[in-house]
């Protein structure tokens, strides 16, 4: 082989290492959604039935999210429900919510997301992470009592 030959198959070879650098570089760094939930678990009527979630689920990451909702599973015999929507959540955007659940199901509940990450023509819908309601949201004091009560009487 003479010299031509090699430097040709040298300059090819840095060639497909600096493109597979660079898409790499690319998909690393790639803008990602990440969520975060925050609000209050409240009981206005004062009864031992009924909680309502008023709640925000925001876009804490550094990509837009398309499609998005809010979705509660409450608990075995519920099927998933739908509690909140929007076209397009930027980083830094929240989509504010309010549903209600039942005072025994709390230490069931999970809240998720679901949405299409860009570009939404090729890409499938996806699904956070299931977040506790429980954990996520704060309860008011007359609610905090009630759980303590209830867990108190459950052990």
């Amino acid at each position: 082989m003479d010299f031509g030959t090699v430097s040709s198959w040298v300059a090819a070879g840095i060639s497909f290492a600096s493109v597979g650098g660079a898409a790499l570089w690319s998909w690393w760094n790639r803008p990602l959604v990440d969520w975060s939930f925050t609000g209050e678990l409240s009981n206005p009527s004062k009864d031992e039935k009924r909680l309502i979630i008023y709640g925000s689920c925001g876009n804490f990451g550094d990509g837009n999210a398309h499609r998005v909702s809010v979705w509660i599973h409450r608990d075995a015999e519920y099927r998933e429900q739908k509690i909140a929507t929007s076209p397009l959540l930027r980083p830094g955007d929240s989509l504010e919510f309010e549903t209600s659940l039942r005072f025994e199901d709390v230490c069931n509940a999970v809240v998720f997301v679901q949405w299409t990450p860009a570009p939404i023509r090729r890409r499938t819908e996806r699904r956070s992470a299931r977040f506790r309601v429980a954990s996520e949201f704060e309860p008011t004091p007359f609610v905090d009592s009630l759980l303590r009560k209830h867990q108190s009487s459950q052990d």
